[in-house]
């Protein structure tokens, strides 16, 4: 089987380093997303050796060499040190289908992390009622915060089911930005302490 070289996919670019010339482009095309896949004969031969040399600079992602379907044969594109198309883009080599159709090689698109679901608050098991009037707040030093954006939470009095007991003051960061924490606090109703419970609103 006679095998080619052909140049860079799509509007790949050469860099003036007379060196490596024939190595080094812009890009490997600039497809984002995979092809459709092509139905080819037989598989590529295997793959010769290759060196890979130092980056030509920051930025550059090495695409190692690799087998291309084009005009009905197999052609080899080296390997070569390409800036992706766009930020947050990596290079997927080809690979057969489920259907031994090949996909060739392209660029994807790294999955950006969506916006966190708003924080889901479980009703409280049940109010907690006491006779007594709570201790006075302990006094406490406020530590540096570790960044803007955490939010100092006062200590207070809670309970744990038994007995009052004091939960430290502590920074905390807030769920989602704009959040207030609305402190935790005992009511006096009527003749008793009902205990409501802190929360991010």
């Amino acid at each position: 089987m006679k095998l080619i070289q052909i140049p860079l996919l799509g509007a790949a670019l050469c860099l003036p380093y007379a060196a490596h010339a024939q190595h080094i482009g812009i890009g490997i095309g600039f497809r984002i997303g995979p092809p459709p896949p092509v139905r080819v004969w037989g598989e590529f031969p295997p793959p010769p050796q290759e060196v890979v040399y130092a980056a030509p600079g920051p930025g550059y992602v090495w695409v190692a060499g690799h087998y291309v379907w084009v005009n009905g044969q197999w052609a080899w594109t080296p390997g070569q040190w390409v800036i992706p198309p766009q930020p947050g883009a990596y290079w997927v080599a080809g690979a057969w289908d489920p259907n031994r159709n090949w996909i060739e090689g392209h660029w994807q698109i790294a999955a950006q992390p969506g916006p966190p679901p708003p924080p889901q608050y479980a009703p409280p098991a049940g109010e907690v009622v006491v006779t007594e009037a709570p201790p006075p707040l302990i006094a406490e030093v406020m530590t540096p915060a570790p960044s803007p954006y955490h939010v100092w939470i006062r200590g207070y009095w809670g309970w744990d089911g038994h007995r009052r007991v004091w939960t430290r003051g502590r920074w905390e960061m807030p769920p989602r930005p704009h959040a207030v924490w609305v402190e935790p606090r005992w009511e006096h109703r009527g003749g008793s302490y009902v205990f409501v419970r802190g929360y991010w609103r």
